[in-house]
């Protein structure tokens, strides 16, 4: 009984491999905006989130300041982004610059 349990469960496991495709995900490479606050951004900012999604908050016009007070806000509040007080300033004042 015990053969027949290892042959099914071989089966199982290689049959796994032989139908299994491959995904080929698009690669973007993003290009963020020069601008002052740019190091500090990546620094803080990238290690958790992707550039897409700095830009797909970004999409549209007119973004006020304190929409991207409030983001930085959430994320070390609420998030606990480690993130200082002084480089919080330099981010918020880069993605008002150059994502609004």
């Amino acid at each position: 009984m015990r053969r027949f349990i290892y042959i099914f469960a071989l089966i199982g496991f290689i049959s796994t491999f032989a139908f299994a495709k491959e995904i080929n995900l698009p690669y973007y490479e993003w290009k963020l905006k020069e601008g002052k606050g740019k190091e500090t951004f990546e620094q803080y900012c990238l290690m958790c989130h992707s550039p897409g999604y700095i830009f797909n908050l970004a999409k549209g016009k007119n973004k006020p300041r304190n929409l991207w007070e409030q983001v930085v806000h959430h994320m070390v509040h609420e998030f606990k982004a480690p993130i200082p007080e002084d480089a919080q300033k330099k981010i918020i004042n880069y993605l008002n610059n150059n994502y609004r």
